[in-house]
């Protein structure tokens, strides 16, 4: 809700920086109430990532609670942290389906890049590195929601019609 009263000495940064200060504070306390909770724990680059979704949708109140976590964390906005990636190997991108389609390893390989080795990239997704080098290896599988998450990536499962009903 925007603030209309003018405080006698405030400029008008001030107002607008009292203003979003008490939107976020009622914000914050609304996702509280609704369970919401954890930010300390999350890393800079799961927060950067956040912080750009939310940007996607619009609302500044959101986009600047983003920045405050950051900025309480001393931490600044993880550069390029999923750039776009099109990765093909041998998969029809589904009509539905508007994004790009990523093997995880490839997803894995490319944090390599941005973070220079996976040992970082391990440190900077708080994830052990020996189970980050199987899942690139393919000798895990089906990492769970959270580390999906992290990695910027979720899980879609699809069904195309068959051309044989038999098989």
């Amino acid at each position: 809700m925007p603030l209309t009263v003018n405080f006698i000495g405030e400029t008008a940064e001030e107002i607008a920086v009292i203003s979003l200060a008490r939107a976020m504070m009622e914000k914050l306390s609304e996702k509280s109430r609704e369970g919401a909770s954890g930010w300390e724990t999350c890393s800079a680059v799961n927060l950067s990532n956040s912080l750009r979704e939310h940007v996607e949708k619009g609302d500044p109140v959101d986009v600047a609670n983003f920045c405050a976590f950051l900025f309480a964390k001393g931490t600044n906005i993880a550069k390029d942290c999923f750039p776009p990636v099109h990765v093909s190997y041998g998969c029809t991108r589904v009509k539905p389906l508007d994004q790009p389609v990523f093997q995880l390893s490839a997803r894995i390989k490319q944090l390599v890049e941005v973070y220079g080795s996976l040992r970082a990239v391990a440190s900077a997704l708080d994830v052990d590195a020996g189970y980050l080098s199987r899942l690139s290896s393919g000798k895990k599988e089906n990492p769970r929601y959270e580390l999906l998450r992290k990695l910027g990536l979720r899980a879609v499962t699809f069904y195309v019609e068959a051309s044989d009903r038999n098989g």
